[in-house]
């Protein structure tokens, strides 16, 4: 692998190419992961030669002191072994926090910055870590050691921010040396395939009234029939992806729900045990569809796949753990239990007595569904390859996703059908590489195959006031509303307009490379306090989003000063959640602008969570002066509803 400890960045690949063979499209994920990694590691290089141990990122999750490393007696070919012994000095973390595929930097004097790879789960109680290279000056000072020989002390760090590409690096590895699958799988990631022309992507035909759709619009129905197919005889032949972009609040959580209660009756009246997988980025949409599984279609033939910890407490009796041992995981979830309501504890922990809880795998692997995020699907490994056997696939969130995460999922599932839902108008991955940020259903849309592309443009959430001023914005004027302002009426008293603007004063300030704005996180405060109390709304109605972290927890404490229990959080945070009424909460005074506050992208998330009430506090230098927030400004200005600080505080 060419990674290089160094500070100088590396250059990006460009846009994904059209891909001839699984060669040239591993060859390029390949590269682009490197690239990513690389630019990662440019940042800690960078950090620790200006400030050394304690200048370096959260991401390090370990830095010891006095570690000793060498070549392994015992082992794979090439290994190495670190060592953490009495002399070692643990700077920061604790050794304990350590996993399997944390890459580690090792500094040796006079040598090349060492890269390693975690192989073992963590260290062993003697202080030992199998390791295998990551670079080439691993690799080349491993040769020149005899295995079982002399230790070299070294400064060592690790992080796990490494381990999804990582694994995904292996993906693409095994994608290329194993003939099982490729040919289905190629088609998914549109290879060896002309372009169909548009006339040719019809959708499917009208069927008698499905009870498990009769709920869905009729744009929700034709993705539903869609998949009509894949129960078919012949149908595990893919023909491409079916793509789906859908607009914010269009119900896509509702509409997989429906297409795996579909799909469920339609297998099982083909007697076809074919499993499905369901695959997010985030724990909070893979237990939206769930929730929508149990409570508009009585659905439960799931195992959810996850962190006991972290999924909704509805869910539990269906989690996976992803602890190795049954053991672990009964501990993991009577610890879970402990924070959650009593109704839900004292039930949940009758069914861990009697070894009901967590499920056996001899149950869980026969449930029709596995849904997981593809970092519990990365963590998972260790259940084997037939545990994720799922050739169908739908992916939620597919535009947060890099493409070699799905890429990975894919090859974990052993894919033949594939659904891709999402909107390219909202969030990107989270990635320093921009060749990265492109998703799977968007180089598909604008130049690869696919079986059909269907849009959700109605959306189901927004008053529409909010969601015309979104349409207007990031979408071209095409989004369409389902809901009416009877529907969204007030929930603030009587005359409360669905879109206010505050002009806040006072000034930010630096924290980090971020912002803060103490004065307007107090005047969102009282505005909290005074919506709380003025309508029928409930204080879990309100929620507060930022564009910075640092203003979030400004707003938190202000709201708790306040007496008010309502979360504050960024937009990453909110990404795929709503709430009655939502204040917006800029936390900048002046009008300079980076590209993280004038990410469109970014904006349409934080201007679409709300239901019924968008309150936007913000400077009047910054907003008039933003390049989005002056259209809001001036909308909200044209119904008379930009208001002083004075207004809200008295």
């Amino acid at each position: 692998m060419a990674l290089v400890y160094q500070e100088s960045a590396p250059a990006a690949p460009g846009h994904a190419p059209g891909f001839a063979s699984p060669e040239d499209y591993t060859q390029y994920l390949e590269a682009t992961l490197t690239c990513e990694m690389q630019l990662r590691l440019c940042s800690f290089a960078t950090a620790w030669r200006t400030g050394g141990p304690p200048a370096l990122p959260p991401e390090v999750a370990v830095v010891v002191r006095g570690a000793m490393v060498g070549a392994a007696k015992d082992g794979p070919p090439g290994a190495a072994v670190l060592i953490f012994g009495r002399k070692s000095n643990v700077l920061r973390g604790d050794l304990k926090a350590c996993a399997r595929h944390d890459l580690w930097v090792v500094q040796m004097g006079g040598q090349d910055r060492l890269l390693l790879r975690s192989l073992w789960r963590g260290v062993t109680p003697k202080g030992k870590m199998l390791c295998a290279a990551a670079n080439e000056a691993a690799e080349s000072w491993l040769q020149s050691c005899s295995p079982g020989g002399r230790l070299s002390t070294a400064t060592v760090f690790a992080s796990g921010a490494f381990a999804s590409e990582l694994v995904q690096i292996d993906s693409l590895r095994t994608f290329t040396e194993c003939a099982e699958g490729k040919e289905a799988l190629g088609k998914l990631l549109g290879m060896g395939a002309q372009l169909p022309a548009a006339e040719d992507l019809q959708a499917a035909p009208e069927a008698a009234e499905d009870l498990e759709l009769a709920a869905l619009s009729s744009e929700q129905k034709a993705v539903a029939r869609q998949l009509a197919s894949w129960a078919q005889p012949g149908g595990t032949s893919s023909q491409g992806p079916v793509l789906v972009r859908g607009v914010f609040g269009s119900g896509k959580s509702r509409t997989l729900a429906a297409c795996i209660v579909f799909l469920d009756r339609l297998l099982t009246a083909q007697r076809d045990s074919r499993r499905i997988l369901l695959v997010c980025q985030t724990n909070v949409a893979v237990d939206a569809v769930l929730q929508q599984l149990l409570a508009h279609h009585n659905w439960d033939n799931f195992a959810r796949l996850g962190s006991f910890k972290s999924v909704h407490p509805a869910l539990l009796y269906r989690t996976v753990s992803l602890m190795t041992t049954r053991q672990a995981a009964a501990k993991d979830l009577s610890e879970a239990l402990e924070k959650r309501p009593p109704e839900v504890r004292e039930a949940l922990r009758a069914a861990v007595d009697r070894g009901v809880l967590p499920p056996r795998a001899s149950v869980w692997r026969r449930r029709r569904l596995v849904a997981a995020t593809v970092a519990a699907l990365d963590a998972a490994e260790h259940l084997g390859p037939d545990a994720l056997h799922c050739p169908l696939v739908l992916v939620d969130e597919v535009t947060q996703l890099t493409e070699p995460a799905v890429f990975s999922a894919f090859t974990r599932a052993g894919a033949q059908q594939a659904l891709l839902v999402g909107d390219p108008r909202q969030l990107p991955p989270r990635v320093l590489s921009t060749s990265l940020q492109r998703s799977l259903l968007e180089r598909l849309w604008e130049d690869g195959p696919a079986s059909a592309r269907m849009e959700l443009a109605t959306q189901y959430r927004c008053h529409p006031v909010i969601a015309e001023l979104g349409g207007s914005l990031f979408y071209g004027g095409w989004l369409r509303s389902g809901v009416s302002a009877q529907d969204r009426d007030s929930g603030l008293g009587p005359g409360a307009p669905p879109l206010a603007v505050v002009i806040s004063e006072g000034s930010e300030i630096r924290a980090g490379q971020s912002y803060r704005h103490d004065a307007e996180a107090r005047l969102c405060a009282a505005w909290l306090r005074r919506a709380t109390s003025c309508g029928r709304l409930r204080s879990e109605d309100f929620g507060v989003i930022c564009l910075y972290r640092p203003q979030a927890e400004a707003c938190a404490q202000a709201a708790a000063a306040a007496g008010v229990k309502c979360e504050c959080a960024t937009v990453d945070a909110f990404q795929g959640g709503e709430r009655e009424a939502m204040a917006l909460c800029c936390g900048r005074s002046s009008s300079t602008h980076d590209s993280f506050s004038g990410c469109p992208r970014r904006l349409n998330v934080a201007l679409s969570r709300a239901r019924r009430h968008l309150v936007i506090f913000g400077s009047e230098a910054f907003l008039s002066g933003h390049q989005i927030f002056r259209h809001v400004l001036a909308a909200a200005r044209a119904h008379g509803c930009v208001h002083s600080a004075r207004d809200v505080t008295g």
